[in-house]
């Protein structure tokens, strides 16, 4: 590790892992990962690549990301499949988890993928599938050695009337990503429960921006998380600024533009994101990939990968970033128009480095917090 890195130390709920294993972790994990396909977006021989070549040129119905989910169920030990509730059109929502079975469950760290709450944004979905997958197979050393660590759980699609209308709302015409706080639908209510049973590290919700837009916001990629606030658990704030700050640094070296927006208490509670993170206090994270000429499918679902990869890293072996690049962007800009409410990030700004900073992560999430009927809510 170089002399101006640092890193944020301590462990997860119930979570334990020796110093000697989690440096041995990351050296395999983050180099083997990341270091060896760096200079260019999904370069051969790396990890990323070869995930990304699991994924089609164009989107899988419904129907056959059922059919390709029981099939991988069915010849992988490692998956489990299961059905977190229904549609309004009677659609079953399909819940996997990838992990090495024989491994405890406290033992591991939990990362958690929603995938295509609108539903005529596909990349999320493949992304997921690929993630799946390939982890389902476990090709090498290095993935079984993740899956010791590490329970992937995903829902690839989370809204799939939409996603079988090709259009963003589910059956009842409803925006999902904006029923979060009321939770009138049962696909939302289903996505709750996911997450209160599975108490994750991490949760990566994965969009798409339209190809083109008017919005100066909506221009290239970008993520979204909880900003630093004195007003915030310490704990959340230093996971979601250390990992944002990791896939800052990961997707400029695979040649993914990014934009970094944080958010505030304050701000609107009705989107995923927003409602797990600063209401629920689960690190959570906003992906959102460009649409456009020359951003295929596999593209797309590459930048969602990536994305994935990092926090999954993150979470085995403890943020580790640039002591140089830690200060978190200054704030510019009008609050964009939704889904970015908050205010955009595009570049941090010079500044000398900050001093050394010791972090210890108590047990993360907190086992309970208020229900919304208990908050009063600016929403």
């Amino acid at each position: 590790m170089a002399t101006d890195d640092f890193l944020i130390t301590g462990s997860g709920p119930n979570m334990t892992r020796p110093l000697a294993l989690t440096r041995r972790l990351h050296i395999a994990a983050l180099a083997l990962i990341l270091l060896s396909g760096a200079s260019a977006p999904c370069c051969a021989g790396d990890i990323i690549a070869q995930i990304v070549e699991r994924c089609p040129a164009q989107p899988r119905t419904f129907a056959q990301v059922t059919d390709f989910l029981h099939q991988t169920a069915e010849t992988s030990s490692r998956v489990h499949l299961e059905v977190i509730g229904y549609s309004q059109q009677s659609r079953p929502l399909w819940l996997v988890t990838v992990t090495n079975p024989d491994r405890p469950p406290e033992e591991k760290m939990r990362l958690f993928i929603i995938a295509r709450q609108h539903g005529n944004e596909p990349a999320g979905t493949t992304a997921a599938l690929a993630l799946i997958e390939h982890f389902a197979a476990a090709p090498s050393s290095l993935e079984q050695a993740v899956l010791n660590h590490l329970q992937i759980i995903a829902v690839p699609v989370a809204n799939p009337d939409g996603a079988e209308a090709d259009r963003r709302a589910n059956g009842a015409g409803m925006d999902l990503n904006r029923d979060w706080v009321s939770a009138t639908q049962p696909e939302t209510q289903a996505l709750q429960a996911a997450v209160e049973k599975y108490r994750p590290h991490a949760i990566l919700d994965l969009h798409e921006l339209p190809a083109y837009s008017k919005r100066a916001a909506y221009q290239e990629n970008f993520l979204e998380t909880v900003g630093a606030s004195d007003a915030l658990p310490s704990q959340l704030c230093a996971y979601t600024t250390a990992i944002s700050r990791n896939i800052s640094m990961w997707m400029s070296q695979y040649g993914y533009n990014l934009g970094v927006y944080y958010d505030y208490p304050g701000d609107s509670l009705r989107l995923c994101h927003r409602y797990l993170g600063l209401y629920q206090g689960f690190p959570t994270f906003l992906c959102e990939a460009k649409c456009g000429p020359g951003r295929p499918l596999a593209y797309r679902a590459g930048f969602h990968i990536l994305a994935c990869v990092v926090a999954a890293n993150c979470l085995i072996n403890g943020p580790v970033v640039p002591r140089r690049q830690y200060e978190q962007p200054a704030q510019v800009g009008q609050p964009p128009a939704e889904p970015a409410e908050a205010q955009l990030s595009s570049a941090a700004p010079a500044a000398p480095p900050p001093p050394t900073l010791t972090v210890q992560l108590s047990p993360w999430p907190p086992s309970r917090l208020p229900t919304p009927m208990e908050q009063s809510s600016s929403d």
